[in-house]
């Protein structure tokens, strides 16, 4: 399956495998949360995870992964970590993609705190680094990811974004509703275009998969 965020500033996935996940009313799971699954085709090695976001210090939970692939993260409050970016610099088209117009209402504020979070994995074996996405199989449809998104507020995200890329142009169709503290986002393909929304649980089959290198 080709990367949803392809037109999207990147950004590496959180969520559990096979739709084991967290679920709360309107999407939101609280200012922390335990966050376990199962990495699909792990090498069989122990490994190690580490969550990055853009708070100080950067890594903000570590844990381990076993040779199953299976891990489990307590996953912070980003309360009084340091200011975190403003939504109105995260819901934009990427370095390398034009930006052919875009109307979006952001609430309560355009400079409301917003964190995008990555996990990333290190096997004991060579092999480095890789990140991890939360993606549907190949060839199931709709297409899907999703990921964890933290907010310093109550709030919405609507609206629209039209980005020209590699790929052609693509309309992002947001329609977030989401509490104070982490939420469950998905993305889902509809044609050229993305649907974006809060969801109260993660969509079923969608599985852990590392992607080495540029992801």
């Amino acid at each position: 399956m080709r990367t949803l965020f392809g037109l999207l500033v990147v950004m590496p996935l959180l969520a559990a495998c096979g739709g084991a996940g967290m679920a709360s009313s309107g999407g939101g799971l609280g200012s922390s949360f335990v966050l376990e699954g199962q990495i699909a085709d792990w090498d069989g090695s122990t490994g190690k995870l580490e969550l990055l976001a853009p708070v100080t210090p950067g890594v903000v939970a570590s844990g381990a992964v076993g040779n199953d692939g299976r891990f489990r993260l307590e996953v912070p409050d980003l309360a009084g970590r340091g200011a975190l970016p403003p939504m109105k610099d995260q819901f934009v088209c990427p370095s390398g993609s034009d930006t052919l117009g875009a109307d979006l209402n952001l609430m309560p504020s355009a400079t409301t705190g917003m964190a995008r979070s990555a996990l990333r994995t290190a096997s004991v074996q060579p092999g480095g680094t890789s990140h991890l996405r939360l993606q549907s199989a190949p060839g199931v449809s709709p297409a899907l990811e999703a990921t964890y998104l933290y907010f310093a507020a109550d709030g919405a995200v609507r609206g629209t974004v039209r980005c020209l890329g590699p790929d052609g142009e693509r309309t992002l169709r947001y329609d977030l509703a989401v509490q104070r503290g982490w939420n469950v986002v998905v993305w889902r393909e509809q044609g050229s275009d993305l649907e974006v929304y809060a969801a109260q649980a993660l969509p079923q089959g969608l599985l852990w998969r590392p992607v080495h290198g540029d992801h």
